[in-house]
């Protein structure tokens, strides 16, 4: 018999939570992934009786969710460390790279990659101004 452990209770929290959110029932997500995971591997994971699940079925799970797999690894108890500070010095290289209409079209795909907090920004919330990057001397 498995036995579900207080990390895996979390993992398996976050794949229920999301599911929730987007009001799909186990046998929906199932659905949406191609029935790999089916609905009673669903379940098992949400309970924490898999603690870690196979790679197709964690990408499929990540897509139909839309869901930050850092999250999921650091509730089993990965360090991963900041997830922010992995991808924002990159994320602004490249966008020092485009011009500054290229930079408006992208920002608003940028924010859905994942949650936009309107606390971290006092006043500006998705309503608020895009922030903009310094572009390199030469780009329009």
């Amino acid at each position: 018999m498995n036995r579900s452990t207080p990390q895996s209770r979390r993992a398996g929290a976050i794949i229920r939570d999301h599911r929730n959110d987007m009001g799909l029932t186990q046998a929906e997500l199932a659905a949406a992934c191609g029935d790999d995971p089916n609905r009673n591997y669903i379940q098992q994971l949400e309970q924490g009786l898999i603690t870690v699940p196979g790679v197709d079925q964690f990408n499929k799970l990540q897509r139909v969710l839309k869901f930050g797999g850092w999250e999921f690894f650091r509730a089993i108890g990965y360090n991963v460390g900041d997830p922010v500070e992995g991808v924002l010095y990159p994320l602004v290289y490249a966008l020092q790279q485009c011009s500054h209409e290229q930079q408006r079209a992208l920002i608003p795909q940028v924010k859905l990659l994942g949650s936009y907090n309107k606390d971290d920004e006092e006043g500006e919330g998705d309503d608020g101004p895009s922030p903009r990057v310094p572009v390199r001397a030469g780009r329009n």
